[in-house]
């Protein structure tokens, strides 16, 4: 009888961090810019990041930085209506 033998296996931590860094350097040599300085939001909730985050650019008047205000608790509002968990809240397509 032949020994059935897994075709993979589970490598140490260290392996896939070296295996990690070779797939990096060969994605480098093929001339993708890799980016290594990756910034994320420092806010946790989705009301904190649309209503903290900073605008593309600055209000000229405070018309604009209200609308742009509203507009963000008009987003607000839709997301959450959509990523409500229970179906009888959660928003539909015809909504």
């Amino acid at each position: 009888r032949e020994q059935l033998v897994p075709e993979w296996l589970l490598l140490p931590e260290a392996e896939y961090v070296v295996a990690k860094n070779r797939e990096a350097a060969a994605k480098n040599e093929k001339g993708v810019k890799l980016c290594r300085n990756k910034q994320y939001f420092r806010y946790k909730l989705l009301p904190d990041l649309l209503s903290r985050h900073p605008p593309r650019k600055a209000h000229a008047t405070a018309e604009e930085a209200e609308a742009e205000a509203e507009r963000r608790r008009a987003m607000l509002s839709f997301i959450s209506g959509l990523l409500q968990y229970d179906p009888a809240q959660r928003w539909t397509p015809r909504q």
